[in-house]
């Protein structure tokens, strides 16, 4: 299965310490991709999911505060990244 993926620095600001970087999905019908992340510089093991649907994110970050942060953040997250899954299809539609 093919994972693709758009890279989000530059399309939106930190929130806090925490720098979203990727958003990866494996089926273009599905409404979950997983968001890759950074805290304080440092890339995190794992990612978040974030139903594009509901425009929230599935899992906990790792403290309440972070977790604060990024709930009040989510239309603008989503935004990014709905935006940049579309200019990556309009991409690979021009060729």
């Amino acid at each position: 299965m093919k994972i693709s993926s758009v890279d989000l620095r530059g399309r939106l600001d930190h929130i806090g310490p925490i720098e979203f970087v990727r958003a990866e999905w494996s089926d273009k019908a599905s409404r979950f991709v997983l968001l890759k992340y950074e805290i304080d510089g440092k890339p995190r093991d794992r990612g978040v999911r974030m139903d594009l649907d509901k425009r929230i994110l599935m899992e906990d970050l790792e403290s309440p505060e972070l977790n604060f942060e990024v709930c009040v953040s989510s239309p603008v997250i989503w935004a990014a990244v709905v935006d940049a899954i579309a200019a990556h299809e309009q991409q690979a539609v021009e060729g």
